[in-house]
């Protein structure tokens, strides 16, 4: 066979060849600009002092243009509507991105004119969360987040909780045993700490770091070991805080 005579065909096909590697890209951007998809997942919180609620909902955009959100609900066995949030203006998720959503807090829940508690069985019964967005209700692929607290106890396993104790907004331990808060010469209040071994941290920036153990019985020992030492003129004003006992270090307290 002639060689020239099927170069045309080739010659074509290389043409068109880019086009056809390309169709299947083309086609799947054009898809994600169809439509609208969307995915929500939250959580429920049970607060003391107000009724059970919707919250730490993410609502995530998986098509490549924006979604204009007016409200969030959730049905419920296809029976009950129970509002997300309301947004006025409208919320707008850009394309493949997500938003925070947060339900307001409720006193009471009322239907058809009377009183409705929540108490139906979240893990059994049907529920499905709606966007009302410009073109109608739009049902997201929706999923509940499990706390912390409620997966440890379905699993069994044991949960490390953390406890932070403050005093002026700042964090310490049971290594710390007085507060130590002093004016520097710009008139600015700061909190440093001093810990079993004498040494001062936290907000504390000066060059002497220290002070003996033995001083660290009493705050008046403390007091007087600093207003003694040259440490003395370099924080003029100054107040010791007992946050833990010198001796024998007993629970944490709570310091404010």
């Amino acid at each position: 066979m002639n060689v020239l005579s099927w170069w045309p065909n080739v010659e074509t096909f290389l043409k068109i060849a880019p086009g056809l590697i390309l169709l299947p890209f083309t086609a799947w951007l054009t898809f994600k600009k169809i439509g609208q998809k969307a995915t929500f997942s939250y959580s429920i919180t049970y607060p003391n002092n107000s009724e059970p609620r919707i919250t730490a909902g993410i609502l995530t955009n998986l098509k490549d243009k924006p979604l204009v959100v007016h409200s969030l609900y959730m049905l419920i066995d296809k029976d009950l509507m129970l509002p997300i949030a309301e947004y006025n203006p409208p919320l707008i998720v850009k394309s493949m991105e997500c938003v925070g959503v947060e339900s307001p807090e409720v006193s009471a829940y009322v239907c058809n004119g009377e009183k409705f508690s929540l108490d139906f069985d979240f893990e059994k019964s049907l529920l499905q969360v709606y966007a009302i967005t410009m073109q109608g209700h739009l049902l997201c692929s929706a999923s509940r987040v499990t706390s912390t607290n409620l997966h440890a106890y379905m699993t069994g396993t044991r949960l490390i909780c953390p406890l932070r104790e403050y005093f002026n907004g700042v964090i310490y331990n049971d290594s710390v045993l007085y507060a130590l808060v002093y004016e520097t010469a710009d008139n600015q209040t700061h909190t440093a700490f001093i810990d079993r071994g004498g040494f001062i941290s936290g907000q504390w920036k000066l060059k002497y770091n220290a002070l003996p153990e033995t001083c660290l019985s009493t705050p008046e020992s403390v007091t007087e070991t600093i207003r003694s030492s040259k440490l003395g003129p370099l924080v003029p004003k100054f107040r010791i805080y007992k946050l833990h006992d010198a001796v024998q270090p007993g629970l944490p307290n709570k310091a404010s």
